[in-house]
């Protein structure tokens, strides 16, 4: 039989739980940092049209030019607004730590609406938009405008759809699994990085 004595047993549980302690609140603290930098990376990616360095699909002249914005959206970059409610989060619970990115409600501040999570969703998946014989006429009241203008004549035609078109494609644009694909590396070096540092007693 081997027997061992520990002296002040008791210290040495509240010194290893003290390490313990430590140790996660670095690895929290070294994602959130990460998580940060990543927002900012993937709305500055989005507002460029390329997330992970993939160009997204360009818009069509009838996208360019529907809803608000008219002509001054014409050179803006696809999906450029849905840089805005990029946002990150982070939570513990039963003793796990989950970090999410992307169209996700934050720790705090103002949620993500469902319409801009639906639009990111839709973009992301692509699919058809289904036109209503109101929609037809609005196009070509939209076609009609622009031919009348010798700047915009040649974009017209795209608004005076045939007869049997009753939908209209709406190409994917992936934009978070490019970002990630693209990243994954820096990102786990950027952890184990941050983490060292901060267990060192850096500020970071």
């Amino acid at each position: 039989m081997i027997e061992m004595l520990v002296k002040n047993w008791q210290a040495f549980q509240r010194d290893i739980g003290a390490a313990n302690r430590r140790r996660v609140k670095a690895a929290e603290i070294a994602t959130k940092v990460e998580g940060y930098r990543l927002m900012r990376i993937l709305k500055k990616e989005i507002r460029a049209g390329a997330p992970g360095g993939r160009a997204l699909a360009p818009l069509s002249e009838i996208a360019k030019r529907r809803g608000r914005g008219g002509n001054r959206r014409r050179n803006r970059s696809p999906l450029a607004r849905l840089a805005f409610p990029v946002r990150y989060n982070t939570e513990t619970r039963g003793g796990t730590f989950t970090f999410r990115l992307g169209f996700v409600n934050p720790n705090r501040g103002r949620p993500i609406s469902k319409s801009w999570k639906r639009i990111a969703q839709a973009q992301q998946q692509g699919g058809s938009l289904t036109l209503s014989e109101e929609g037809r006429k609005g196009l070509i009241r939209m076609g009609a405008s622009l031919k009348r203008r010798s700047t915009t004549e040649d974009a017209a035609r795209y608004f005076f759809l045939k007869k049997s078109t009753r939908n209209l494609r709406l190409p994917a644009r992936p934009i978070l699994d490019p970002f990630w694909n693209t990243h994954e590396g820096e990102v786990r070096r950027n952890l184990e990085r941050n983490f060292a540092r901060k267990m060192a007693g850096e500020r970071i």
